[in-house]
């Protein structure tokens, strides 16, 4: 065979259509492929496809035309609502179900195959599971992986956990209390949350790999439930479903159930060197983000976020939302957003995105904001002339005022005095009313709190904070106020309060609704330290930020990839540029305000369709009630997304607000505040959302350091440096109940205190922990710990 050769984009895998990873001989015979298996395997862990013609004269792949990510709570309802009766009882025949238990999943039919709903522990729509009639199984795109839940579910009794949708249904007809989980260990911690306090049984498929799953799911278990057991189907039956169409009863499970031993803490770690792969923490498969969320009258911008993400090897999460952000600052007091008659939203965004070192930020951040800082020069070119007359003339009105207070104190005669009054007065009002015009500023990348509220007084209340580097945080924090942080200015500039800044030997600054931007790059172990700073998140201000954890192409980058199509930068700049030539509205005293752009009746529906989904998150127990705060700001930030998109789409054709946001652009930004719901999770999971999280963090980069086998609880609390001893008890639970450490059976040899207890470090996590944080940069996963509550015994 002939050399091999890397795909394209132009010329991807023939096998799996992607342009990456995979491989095709340099005569077109054959391809390698990394994702598709034959039955050739190749020596790069790849498989071998013989191909029947030359791929070198294939085609580009054509790319259609991208939709929006689906909302997964309408599209459920509209695949329910197609299933006719007589068709939901024929299928329940076909499975061996009752038509009942299907109704309770939420069965719905999408014109080709069955769908299940998949939810979490408050009930939100997560993605939607297919089964075809061949009994293939596929998901919606754009869902993520949930649980099986029935309607009408007591939150008493014994609870039945199996694996998928109709295993699910077949307990249900049994008249058993059951949910599902996607895959044999998928959905552990929504599991964990849906089960608490309850008397488990986990129902295993017939394999191995059910088998494996149980047991992993029952060491998570097993400290949140009253009891966990784990039974399995006779000899010769594969799965509860079957084990239903064998003519088993609601008995033959009940007494299955009540013969299996529960599963205990001591039991699950196990014993020797039967150590198994260490469950991830609160793994976070944080998603790619949806660029098709960007309007398709956006094509300008959507072509230049590819187009920038290929030429500087980033993710397109990194350039797109700093083009957001740019664009945020660009319509920042000219633009606000109407949902209702009380409720209106400014469109300038808080946006940090974490990446590693190495990515190029520097270079990136000069591209996204190069139309800004040539607008900057070329307005400041025009306005040098007029500034310098501006300054002449004030200090002739200033050299003028004085001269008559002067002639004011000096003159003999009353009518003198009169008059030169009069004059200090009236040219005091003149140069009271004469407008100071300063150089204009849009961008800053290091001022503190002080000068950002300078800058905000002098540039008409708006200003953008945009850099590569995390010192935002640091003058946040009051690096260079003695460490007492000024978070003011950072909290009003985002709602648009006004700013009232008393100084001592010069003027007050008053700013009336100011508008501040910050658009962040930062390396993730910034995040790590935020929450150690706990005015940061108690005064509000992380929950403002949108934060995106984006999949690092770092070891897979292209070594010369092609730069940025000059039309296609010339197209972007034009956009950037119109927004920020947009002159603001007047209102009825004939002063600047924004233009006021209201919600269409469409969107507003799509936008309360997202709220309600989000409130349920924030319930207790919801996938949000962890980052209350932060989630409850997130339908505000949705709705400053779409005037954002919605100003750029108009601003080519005038006045923004002639138009209604319409429901097309609201879906778009919903789909990214979805995009944001995952990557906040992951966000705040590493900065250590609890006290628990950090500690087990610590006690990890610990024994990464020492490359300690065994320690014990006492070591610990001295490595830690924790007050009290008991502090460890959660840490520790998290770190046992994950399989990183397991307690260490010992027997008490004499009389005194009990020994301190002794714990055993997983070998298989020692061999790979080299990476602090546990935050991989390869591919869309951010593992951290996650907060869990309850105890561990001294």
């Amino acid at each position: 065979m002939s050399e091999w050769r890397d795909v394209t984009k132009l010329n991807p895998c023939s096998v799996c259509g992607k342009p990456d990873w995979c491989g095709v001989s340099q005569d077109g015979s054959a391809a390698c492929c990394m994702r598709v298996q034959s039955d050739k395997r190749a020596g790069n862990g790849g498989h071998i496809h013989k191909l029947g013609s030359s791929i070198a004269t294939l085609p580009p792949k054509s790319r259609s035309a991208p939709k929006p990510t689906p909302n997964f709570e309408k599209l459920s309802r509209e695949y329910q609502a197609a299933v006719a009766a007589d068709a939901l009882k024929e299928h329940a025949r076909a499975l061996g179900v009752s038509t009942e238990s299907l109704s309770r999943l939420g069965v719905g039919w999408d014109g080709h195959a069955l769908t299940f709903p998949m939810q979490n522990a408050a009930g939100m729509v997560l993605g939607i599971r297919r089964r075809f009639d061949d009994g293939r199984k596929l998901s919606v795109k754009g869902g993520h992986e949930g649980l099986f839940i029935p309607s009408g579910l007591a939150d008493h009794g014994t609870l039945y956990v199996c694996e998928g949708p109709t295993d699910t249904a077949a307990l249900l007809t049994l008249g058993l209390q059951a949910i599902g989980r996607p895959s044999c260990r998928g959905a552990i911690e929504l599991t964990r949350e849906v089960c608490k306090g309850r008397n488990v049984v986990i129902v295993t498929d017939a394999d191995k790999p059910g088998r494996e799953g149980a047991h992993a799911l029952a060491e998570v278990l097993v400290s949140a439930c009253e009891s966990v057991r784990i039974i399995s189907p006779p000899d010769g039956v594969k799965d509860a479903r079957a084990w239903l169409a064998s003519g088993a009863t609601k008995l033959d499970i009940e007494k299955a159930a009540l013969k299996a031993e529960p599963v205990t803490r001591e039991s699950t770690p196990g014993t020797g060197d039967d150590w198994t792969e260490p469950l991830a923490f609160a793994v976070y498969d944080v998603p790619a983000l949806p660029l098709e969320a960007i309007p398709e009258q956006l094509a300008v911008l959507r072509t230049f976020c590819e187009a920038a993400s290929e030429s500087f090897q980033v993710p397109v999460d990194a350039v797109t939302l700093l083009a957001l952000s740019v664009g945020g600052a660009a319509f920042a007091k000219r633009i606000e957003v109407e949902v209702k008659a009380d409720w209106r939203e400014p469109v300038n965004l808080f946006i940090v995105v974490a990446m590693p070192s190495g990515e190029r930020k520097s270079a990136l951040f000069r591209a996204v904001t190069a139309p800004v800082a040539d607008f900057e020069r070329d307005e400041n070119e025009r306005l040098a002339p007029l500034i310098e007359k501006n300054r002449n003339e004030r200090a002739i009105l200033e050299a003028s005022i004085k001269r008559a207070r002067n002639d004011a104190v000096t003159a003999k005669k009353s009518d003198a005095r009169v008059a030169a009054r009069a004059l200090v007065d009236e040219l005091a009002e003149e140069l009271r009313t004469t407008e100071v015009l300063v150089p204009i500023q849009l961008v800053a990348e290091d001022a503190t709190p002080e000068a950002v509220s300078q800058l905000l007084a002098e540039q008409g209340g708006r200003i953008a904070l945009l850099a590569p580097e995390a010192d935002v945080f640091d003058l946040m924090a009051g690096r260079y106020s003695d460490g007492v942080s000024r978070l003011g200015v950072y909290l009003k500039g985002h709602a648009g309060d006004d700013i009232r800044v008393n100084r001592i030997g010069r003027a007050s600054e008053y700013v009336q609704h100011p508008a501040l931007t910050v658009g962040l790059a930062v390396q993730p172990d910034v995040l790590q330290g935020l929450l150690d700073r706990p005015q940061l998140r108690g005064r509000g201000l992380l929950a403002r930020f949108l934060y995106s954890l984006p999949n690092s192409r770092v070891g897979y980058r292209e070594l010369e990839p092609e730069p940025i199509p000059k039309p296609v930068a010339t197209a972007y700049a034009q956009l950037i540029r119109a927004a920020l030539r947009l002159k603001p509205a007047t209102d009825s005293k004939g002063e600047p305000c924004p233009h006021v752009v209201r919600v269409s009746t469409e969107a507003r529906a799509e936008l309360n369709r997202f709220r309600e989904s989000v409130e349920r998150g924030l319930r207790r127990g919801g996938e949000l009630a962890g980052l209350r705060d932060w989630g409850s700001k997130l339908p505000g930030a949705v709705c400053r997304i779409a005037g954002v998109f919605h100003g750029l789409m108009h601003i080519q054709l005038g006045n923004p607000a002639s138009e209604s946001i319409n429901g097309e652009t609201m879906l778009g930004a919903i789909a990214l505040g979805e995009y944001f719901i995952e990557h906040a999770k992951a966000a705040f999971g590493l900065m250590g959302s609890d006290k628990a999280t950090a500690l087990a963090r610590r006690i990890l980069d610990w024994l990464t350091d020492t490359g300690l086998t065994e320690f014990t609880k006492r070591d610990a609390h001295r490595a830690t440096r924790v007050e009290r001893v008991d502090e460890l008890n959660d840490p520790l639970r998290l770190l046992v109940e994950h399989g990183h450490v397991r307690r260490k059976l010992t027997d008490r040899t004499g009389p005194g205190r009990m020994p301190s207890t002794r714990y055993e470090v997983n070998p298989l996590w020692l061999g790979q922990s080299g990476q602090k944080g546990q935050n991989s940069d390869a591919g869309g996963i951010v593992s951290v710990l996650s907060p869990l509550s309850g105890g561990i015994e001294s």
